[in-house]
């Protein structure tokens, strides 16, 4: 068990800015906020650095335009739990079907790990925390890697946690008024930032002891032999200059779109001189009589489509180099509808990473975590009677998790999935209404049926029409 002098140690190090803690938990923070759409603070932050001139700042701000490029990223990327996976006792023996399908639903299984997928290619880390909710129902849910951090004193395998702190809240200015909770395997304690235990806000758990005996969480990572993977920062990066890079063209669109009127040899107090549609312009001479007044336009230089070829190259690059790629629309933007083609290369974009890592890396994740909930959580639920009754199940004592995922199929564009499906369909491999599905992988059966219905009543009116007109056609020649 950790001793009050040892948690001040550790929490020292958690909020040391000299081991970057405060750093990680800072730009794992951004990275969420912006992934989650709350970029334009940030960007207006950007702005304010670079330019001391208000009105410019002002300007510059309302023009900002919030492109989700990482949002798209992580997403396409994220796809392991996208058509689910199959989840079964490793000895089929075992009869734990039943409770593996319960605690599926209540976890929400498919739907959080895809969540957890996703924070975890946000940062390349995450936590999963099973826990009861206010009804006593077993839940899941995913911390993403800002809201806690890691320590490990283990000299043999220090890239293995062997305590979580999770972060309750964190003031900037007092740690005293920061919340932490710490957990190893025998503690559970609630404490300041500076490692005082609160014991006045722990509830009946004054000794600070963890009822399970192991630390109640999995860790996902894409770096194991690190305790905490390397960040990176390319994706924000480029996220950031890409937004900048738009919005600078937008206000130089907005002061370059109409040409510059300059007057030449007028006197400089004529207050007179009016220009805009159907008017006439008048010059009066300057009193001086220096030079014959004259008046001309001076056209813009505005290069609008060198910065949407310089975003399009970003975005290319930023893609390729994260194992995605943007289809045809890559390198191929019409610069006359530059908005729309960079929207169709991010819609377009497909994953090109090896699916088996990554499904390694969540099947195994899986499997200790039901191992985790299955031996250790339920069992002190159970026994304690905190559970929902409904919900009190007990596995058996040789219960591990078999975890499958659907066969990888390739990526192909809607066009081959047409003439493929075509060409099983005319060779009889197939039926119209698998075809269908095929082409159309996100319908619902229904939906397939309503179009075969639609599909052969339309032929069928054809059909009909022609019957009727041909009929005609041949009273006549009679």
């Amino acid at each position: 068990m950790a001793t009050p002098r040892e948690l001040k140690d550790i929490m020292k190090v958690i909020t040391d800015d000299t081991v970057n803690a405060k750093q990680r938990v800072t730009e794992d923070q951004e990275k969420y906020m912006v992934y989650n759409g709350a970029i334009k603070d940030r960007l207006k932050a950007i702005i304010m650095r670079e330019f001391q001139d208000t009105k410019t700042v002002t300007e510059l701000t309302n023009r900002l335009i919030p492109l989700r490029i990482l949002t798209k990223m992580v997403d396409k990327l994220g796809k392991v739990f996208k058509n689910g996976a199959v989840r079964k006792p490793l000895l089929q023996s075992d009869p734990d079907q039943e409770l593996i399908d319960v605690y599926s639903r209540s976890f929400d299984i498919n739907s959080t790990m895809a969540f957890a997928n996703k924070m975890t290619k946000l940062t390349k880390m995450s936590l999963l925390e099973p826990y009861l909710d206010s009804n006593g129902v077993p839940r899941l849910r995913v911390l993403p890697s800002h809201t806690f951090s890691l320590y490990s004193n283990d000299p043999i395998n220090p890239e293995k946690p062997t305590a979580v702190i999770k972060h309750l809240y964190i003031d900037k200015i007092d740690l005293k008024k920061s919340r932490y909770i710490y957990w190893d395997e025998s503690s559970h304690w609630l404490c300041d930032g500076e490692g005082n235990i609160l014991y006045n806000e722990m509830g009946d758990n004054q000794e600070g002891i963890n009822p399970y005996g192991v630390l109640p969480f999995v860790y996902i990572t894409q770096q194991k032999e690190l305790l905490y993977p390397i960040r990176s920062n390319d994706a924000v990066a480029i996220q950031y200059a890409v937004c900048l890079l738009l919005s600078d063209s937008t206000l130089a669109q907005k002061y370059l779109s109409w040409a510059t009127l300059l007057l030449t040899g007028v006197d400089a107090k004529t207050t007179d001189i009016t220009v805009g549609a159907a008017s006439t312009l008048i010059i009066p001479p300057n009193e001086n009589g220096a030079a014959a007044p004259d008046a001309k336009y001076l056209q813009p230089n505005l290069n609008s489509d060198e910065v949407i070829r310089l975003v399009d190259n970003l975005i290319e690059k930023l893609l390729t180099t994260n194992n995605l790629t943007g289809g045809t629309i890559v390198g191929k933007l019409d610069t006359n509808t530059s908005s729309s083609g960079i929207a169709k290369m991010l819609d377009s974009m497909e994953s090109t990473e090896d699916i088996e890592e990554q499904r390694h890396i969540y099947a195994h994740a899986e499997q200790e975590l039901w191992d985790l909930f299955a031996h250790r959580l339920l069992p002190v639920w159970v026994a304690s009677k905190e559970i929902n009754p409904e919900y009190a199940g007990k596995f058996s004592t040789t219960f591990e998790l078999s975890i499958t995922f659907p066969e990888i199929k390739p990526m192909l564009s809607k066009k081959e999935r047409i003439e493929n499906a075509k060409s099983e369909y005319e060779a009889g491999f197939t039926t119209l209404k698998r075809a269908i599905m095929t082409i159309n992988p996100d319908m619902e059966e229904s939906e397939a049926d309503q179009l075969i219905s639609e599909i052969r009543k339309e032929r069928l009116e054809g059909v009909q029409y022609l019957e009727r007109n041909s009929d005609g056609m041949e009273d006549q020649t009679s």
